[in-house]
Formats: structure tokens, C-alpha cells, sequence
């Protein structure tokens, strides 16, 4: 019995720590997704004002325009690492779960 409660109780670490990283990933999507749209802004600002605006506002959407760049790829690369933990920790989930049926 002591084995079986120490598998439950694994079991249930693991449980919870899935759903840990399932929100980073979900989290993480929803933000790159954001920071698309805006690169997406900024890029169409830039191209429809062209030299049509002022040497600083331009530096400082293009600023704007990096920075969103740089957002999306952080939360596309916490993206890949969610993605990576979550296989591990399904994984050890379908290890003690075949466990138990044996």
C-alpha cells in the first residue's frame, strides 16, 4: 500500500505541475500572439507614413516596432520550452499510469 500512495502522490505532483505549464503555454501563446499584431501595427504605421512624419516619432515607432519584435520571439521561445516540459511531464504521467495497470 505504501508503494501505490507513493505513485498516487507522484501522481498528483505531476498532475499539478502539468497544469502549471499548460497555463505558461497558453499564457505565452496569447502573448506572442498580441505582440504579432502589434509588429504587425507598427510595420503598416511605418509603411503608410513613410517620410510623412517627423525624424523623432519615426525613431521611436521603430523603437516601438523592436521592442515587439523582441517580445514575440521571448514568448515564442517560452513557448517551445512549455511545450518541451509538458511532453517530459506527460511522459512520467503515462509511466505511473502504465504502471498501475500492469
Amino acid at each position: 500500500m505504501s508503494e501505490e500512495s507513493e505513485r498516487i502522490k507522484k501522481l498528483m505532483e505531476l498532475l499539478a505541475e502539468e497544469a502549471t505549464w499548460q497555463g505558461r503555454l497558453n499564457g505565452h501563446r496569447g502573448q506572442a500572439e498580441v505582440a504579432e499584431r502589434e509588429v504587425k501595427y507598427w510595420e503598416d504605421r511605418l509603411k503608410q507614413t513613410k517620410d510623412n512624419v517627423e525624424e523623432f516619432i519615426r525613431r521611436r515607432w521603430e523603437r516601438n516596432l523592436e521592442k515587439a519584435r523582441a517580445r514575440r520571439e521571448y514568448h515564442l521561445k517560452q513557448v517551445t520550452e512549455a511545450k518541451r516540459k509538458l511532453r517530459k511531464i506527460r511522459e512520467e504521467i503515462d509511466k505511473i499510469i502504465g504502471g498501475e495497470e500492469e
